[in-house]
């Protein structure tokens, strides 16, 4: 009986207390991804993960892992982003730029909806940043879109202008072939009207 007693101790001291005190220091969590449910042995006071997901532009929906070309009236551009924490994830905060409107970061934005929305973003090139951070503070890495053009209109473009310069240079050569076509027909006129006092002065002598 002392020997079972003995041996049950001993399984629990080589076993049972350093699986509790593992388990103690990590935490597991599995979550979504676009490749199906990936499960992950995160430390408790792991940094949070961060996803960027896609770009929603004035309703049209692009991947933000390639560079991206868009109209100059798709301008009003949401991007959509996912943070994962297994300490309070409701809690986490975003720091996050598009370089090329942003002069500085956004910092500690918190959105229950995983999204930040820019309007009235002007032709140009364009970068999203975004890190996610805890509510320990510990940060995830910055995550990047790829390159976001916004063309110009047509009206802004250097065909447009060329379009232009050639639309008056044939203008001014119109206006011009114009002009000098009448001052020949006036000239004309006035030869005749000359030509003809004189035949009529000539008649009556």
């Amino acid at each position: 009986m002392g020997q079972q007693k003995n041996r049950f101790v001993l399984v629990f001291i080589l076993f049972v207390v350093p699986m509790v005190l593992h388990s103690q220091e990590y935490l597991r969590t599995t979550y979504s991804t676009d490749d199906g449910l990936v499960s992950s042995t995160i430390h408790d006071s792991a940094p949070p993960l961060l996803e960027l997901l896609h770009l929603d532009a004035s309703g049209m929906k692009f991947p933000l892992n390639r560079d991206i070309t868009l109209e100059y009236h798709q301008n009003d551009l949401t991007f959509y982003f996912r943070g994962i924490s297994v300490i309070d994830e409701k809690a986490i905060r975003y720091n996050l730029k598009l370089e090329g409107f942003d002069r500085e970061w956004v910092r500690g934005f918190q959105t229950p909806n995983n999204q930040y929305r820019y309007t009235n973003v002007a032709p140009g090139k364009y970068r999203f940043y975004i890190q996610a951070v805890n509510s320990l503070g510990e940060k995830s890495g910055i995550l990047s879109s790829g390159t976001i053009t916004v063309k110009n209109p047509f009206s802004q473009t250097a065909w447009f202008y060329i379009l232009v310069f050639f639309l008056v240079l044939f203008i001014i050569f119109f206006i011009a072939n114009f002009i000098s076509k009448r001052r020949l027909a006036s000239r004309l006129e006035e030869e005749v009207r000359q030509r003809t006092r004189e035949l009529e002065a000539s008649e009556k002598y």
